[in-house]
C-alpha cells in the first residue's frame, strides 16, 4: 500500500525552523519591554517633579505674600514652609531677598537658596552666574522630608531604598533675581524733577523672579542600606520660572 503524500507528518526540520522563527518573534516582542519600562518610569519621575515643582512654587508665592520689609538693610524676609530639610532647617526655612544688584554688563545678578547645605537663619543666598549653573553638581538643596511622625514611619522604607517612597528621593532649590521694573526712573531726571535714591528705587520694585530646580537623587549603598552611607547621586529632572511679588 502507498502512503499519500498530504498524510504525511511534519519533519524534525519543519519543526525546529517553526522553533526558531517563534523564538526570534518572542526575543523581539521581549526587547520592547526594558525600553517601555524606561520611559514609563522616566514620564512617572517627570510628573512627580512637576508636581513638586507646582507644590514650591505655589509655597513661594504664599511666602511672598506674607513677606516682611526690614527698614534696616532695606530687604524683604521671606519664611517659606514646605517638606523641606536642610541641615538644621526642616519643615520652615527663613531668607531675604536679594536687592536688585547688575553685574558688569548691566544684567540682574541671581542668588541661589539654599546658600549652603546647612543654611543660616536669615539665608541671604549666594551669588550665581545662572547661565553656567549646574544643579547636578550643586549640594545646596532641599531634600523632601516629612513630619516628624511621618519620617518615623518610613525610615526603615528610606533605609532599604523603596523606589515607591518619593519624599526621600527628590529635592529642590531655587535661584531668585530682583525684577527692575523701574528702570526708566533710574534714568537722569528731567528739569525740575526728583532724583529719587536707589533705597527708595530698590523699595518701591517688589517683583523678583524664581527659578525652581528640582532634582532626583539617590544614594548608591555601600552595604545594603542607606543609613550606611554610599555616594549621592542627584540629576535634575525639571526646571520651573515664575515671578512673584511681594505685598
Amino acid at each position: 500500500m502507498t502512503t499519500r503524500r498530504h498524510d504525511r507528518g511534519l519533519t524534525l526540520i519543519e519543526i525546529l525552523l517553526a522553533i526558531i522563527v517563534m523564538a526570534l518573534g518572542l526575543v523581539g516582542i521581549m526587547a520592547l519591554f526594558p525600553p517601555a519600562l524606561q520611559t514609563a518610569t522616566e514620564s512617572m519621575e517627570e510628573t512627580q517633579a512637576a508636581i513638586i515643582g507646582e507644590s514650591v512654587a505655589h509655597a513661594l508665592a504664599s511666602a511672598m505674600s506674607n513677606a516682611v520689609f526690614d527698614p534696616a538693610t532695606k530687604r524683604y524676609v521671606v519664611w517659606l514652609s514646605h517638606d523641606l530639610k536642610a541641615g538644621g532647617s526642616k519643615g520652615r526655612y527663613e531668607f531675604v531677598l536679594p536687592k536688585g544688584d547688575t553685574d558688569a554688563t548691566g544684567a540682574p545678578k541671581w542668588y541661589h537658596y539654599p546658600s549652603a547645605s546647612s543654611p543660616p537663619a536669615k539665608d541671604e543666598g549666594k551669588e550665581v552666574v545662572i547661565a553656567s549653573y549646574d544643579p547636578e553638581s550643586d549640594d545646596r538643596l532641599f531634600q523632601l522630608a516629612g513630619d516628624a511622625w511621618t519620617a518615623a514611619t518610613v525610615k526603615n522604607v528610606q533605609d532599604n531604598y523603596d523606589p515607591t517612597d518619593a519624599l526621600g528621593q527628590f529635592a529642590f532649590s531655587f535661584n531668585v533675581t530682583k525684577v527692575q521694573t523701574l528702570k526708566h526712573l533710574r534714568k537722569p531726571p528731567l528739569p525740575g524733577e526728583k532724583a529719587l535714591t536707589e533705597e527708595e528705587l530698590q523699595a518701591m520694585e517688589k517683583l523678583y523672579e524664581f527659578k525652581v530646580y528640582v532634582l532626583r537623587t539617590s544614594q548608591q549603598a555601600s552595604s545594603g542600606t542607606l543609613s550606611a552611607g554610599g555616594e549621592v547621586v542627584r540629576w535634575p529632572i525639571c526646571v520651573m520660572t515664575k515671578r512673584i511679588a511681594v505685598r
